[in-house]
């Protein structure tokens, strides 16, 4: 027979090993805050038994386990001078990004924390054009308080030019890398989607068929991607996204199907590009609905949204399954926001 002390150290101890992931109070509030919103699956949850129940209904479980659907960038929560001020321009891993002209934010749902930082160009003379920006975690970090923005500009006098800002030093490198505008490029250039990012490069698609944007991460370097060939030359038609294998790609709506297309850097093609597979709309859409063009994307989930004359479906690009989330059709720019 054991002595008592040790049968209880012992028993504590295999009991320690044996501890099973939900019940630890806070990873199963993290489980639960990210459940699905719409609708809520709070309430079947709060049934599964009393401990569930009791996380559930605790006012400290975070108020977008509650109520995730909407949130503002203005501090009081007020939609309509969110809207009014603030231009919604992407999210990534969890970070809002917003811009009144004069600053940028950089907004937490999950937390709440908000980051105001100034524009790194103060004033703005007509030639000036700003074209977009971008915000990223930094890699490997796992603190969404530490981030970049990319900021891009054009002028008719050095082209467009990249501006970084990091949240560890507070400060702007201006300037850290020019694309001299030339026949692949002009001063008009547009960005009309939010940004994506593959790898370490964040990818913007450009107007009237002139291209992809690139900013090298790590390179802190422009350049432009030419399409596919073969791709639609309309924007709202085409998605930038990551392949299976973290490279470049691109889907691309065609008559009645969308193309998935890869680009391989090795390739002696100038175009690097391969078409890796093509799927019938009819296979993953309800029978007498077409796409119509591509209103948004989540890289994280790899999910896009598709615009139909019978609606806004939902696609999982891993699958090929759809939902249908909204029935108007006047829907022309989602910004799908997640959390992982």
């Amino acid at each position: 027979m054991l002595p008592r002390g040790g049968g209880g150290r012992h028993r504590s101890s295999a009991a320690t090993a044996l501890m099973h992931p939900l019940d630890d109070d806070d990873i199963l509030r993290g489980i639960l805050v990210r459940l699905p919103p719409l609708p809520s699956s709070l309430p079947r949850a709060s049934l599964v038994c009393p401990r569930w129940r009791r996380l559930v209904s605790d006012p400290g479980l975070p108020s977008s386990a509650s109520t995730p659907v909407r949130f503002s960038l203005d501090p009081h929560g007020d939609e309509q001078a969110s809207w009014a001020k603030w231009r919604y321009l992407t999210c990534c891993h969890g970070l809002v990004l917003g811009w009144d002209s004069h600053e940028f934010q950089v907004f937490d749902p999950m937390s709440g924390r908000r980051h105001r930082v100034p524009s790194p160009v103060v004033s703005k003379p007509p030639e000036l054009l700003r074209i977009f920006a971008a915000v990223v975690p930094l890699a490997d970090s796992g603190d969404r308080r530490l981030f970049r923005i990319v900021a891009l500009f054009s002028d008719s006098c050095r082209g467009g030019f990249a501006s970084v800002y990091s949240s560890e030093s507070g400060v702007w490198e201006d300037s850290v890398a020019v694309l001299p505008f030339n026949s692949e490029s002009s001063p008009t250039m547009m960005i009309l989607r939010p940004s994506t990012l593959v790898g370490a490069a964040i990818y913007w698609m450009l107007s009237d068929r002139q291209g992809i944007l690139e900013f090298d991460l790590d390179r802190q370097s422009l350049a432009i991607i030419k399409l596919p060939p073969d791709a639609p030359g309309l924007t709202f038609m085409c998605q930038i996204m990551p392949t299976e294998g973290g490279q470049l790609g691109l889907a691309a709506l065609a008559e009645h199907c969308i193309q998935f297309w890869e680009r391989e850097t090795d390739l002696v093609s100038p175009a690097g590009w391969v078409l890796r597979k093509t799927v019938r709309s009819d296979s993953f859409l309800p029978m007498g609905c077409s796409p119509l063009s591509i209103v948004g994307f989540d890289e994280q989930s790899k999910v896009t949204f598709l615009r139909t004359d019978c609606g806004v479906f939902m696609v999982y690009l891993d699958t090929m399954q759809s939902k249908k989330v909204l029935e108007e059709v006047e829907i022309y720019h989602i910004i799908p926001y997640s959390s992982f």
